[in-house]
């Protein structure tokens, strides 16, 4: 792998992982002013639309993210956890994903 290329595969891992955590701020303000605050009145369809998107999109980026990172510690002789743990993250992210999708779905 050229120099290069590695310095440019580190700053995109990390802008995706800055940018998953960029995105899900919002997300979380808007759950929290739903659930917690209990500040919504009432919910309008594109309230959660726009809460639950951007919660998906910061698990995409983020996922994004670990996948490159995942790349780089293989290429510093990582070979066991590395692979494990995007395995792990894999499949809570499609957990995620899929229950945001179905809760969406029925307007919860």
């Amino acid at each position: 792998m050229p120099a290069n290329e590695l310095i440019s595969v580190r700053i995109l891992a990390g802008g995706l992982l800055v940018l998953g955590f960029v995105v899900f701020l919002p997300a979380g303000l808007l759950y929290a002013r739903r659930e917690i605050w209990k500040q919504a009145g009432p919910i309008r369809p594109a309230y959660l639309v726009w809460e639950r998107g951007l919660v998906m999109a910061a698990v995409v980026a983020a996922v994004l993210g670990w996948v490159l990172l995942d790349r780089l510690l293989e290429a510093a002789g990582e070979i066991l956890l590395a692979p494990l743990g995007l395995a792990a993250l894999l499949i809570g992210a499609a957990l995620v994903l899929v229950a945001e999708t179905y809760n969406l779905s029925k307007r919860e």
